[in-house]
């Protein structure tokens, strides 16, 4: 979908004054490669608005293994008890994976020992970070990395207050977030809430509370999303109001 003349004209028209906000929930797992090639394929498309908008990204909690384990539980092994893959079939999807992350400068370092873990933890971190830091995005980036690109168990404590300490954020205080729990209601609350509108798979984007999109779509599709929000935001120079 090419962008519109009037849509190009709303576009100048705010680059001169305030930009036009746009909020994105993700709902997503980190232990999902699909979910951070999904907000990779975002980022390209939210690239190329980035004079005319700005972006506030919101992530949201999903858990692909809400009863894994501490000490985890091999990739293959998972791959075929939930979904009866073969290891060629295995092999052959995490070879895609690792080329599609390639293409979009995300490196997938899968082996024979990968391995899948808990992330309740990560969300009640990410969602803390989210609340008091700016820096939830950034969280969830290194925790994507920390997991598939350098194979580390983001549910042990220690590994979780290095990226913490690593990504600037205060280590005290987020270590008090995994010892005393102070989000572990507000989290489970939200998971279920995001159950009860119908999200059951990751990852899920949604836009302004309006639209919706489902799976790792191309960043075409990300940005015919935003089009619409332009278009609809019609000929008025004001601020979308996140709900």
């Amino acid at each position: 979908m090419s962008l519109a003349k009037g849509s190009r004209k709303r576009v100048e028209q705010i680059e001169k004054g305030r930009k036009m906000i746009i909020s994105v929930d993700v709902t997503s797992d980190i232990m999902c490669p699909w979910c951070i090639i999904g907000f990779k394929r975002l980022q390209k498309a939210m690239e190329q608005f980035e004079n005319s908008i700005e972006f506030n990204v919101h992530w949201c909690p999903f858990e692909l293994n809400p009863r894994m384990f501490a000490s985890g539980q091999n990739l293959y092994v998972w791959l075929y008890e939930r979904y009866g893959m073969t290891q060629d079939a295995i092999v052959s999807s995490r070879r895609e994976l690792t080329e599609i992350g390639k293409e979009l400068g995300f490196t997938f370092n899968y082996s024979k020992n990968t391995r899948m873990y808990n992330t309740f933890s990560a969300h009640q971190l990410l969602h803390w970070a989210g609340e008091n830091s700016g820096k939830q995005t950034e969280l969830k980036m290194a925790l994507f990395e920390a997991h598939f690109s350098q194979g580390l168990n983001i549910s042990d404590q220690r590994v979780l207050l290095r990226i913490s300490e690593n990504i600037g954020l205060d280590v005290v205080k987020a270590k008090s977030v995994l010892n005393d729990k102070p989000y572990e209601s507000t989290v489970r609350r939200i998971e279920r809430e995001i159950k009860r509108q119908g999200i059951n798979a990751v990852p899920t984007f949604l836009f302004n509370q309006q639209y919706k999109v489902e799976g790792a779509q191309r960043s075409s599709v990300f940005e015919a999303i935003i089009k619409k929000l332009i278009s609809a935001n019609g000929n008025q120079r004001h601020t979308i109001p996140q709900i």
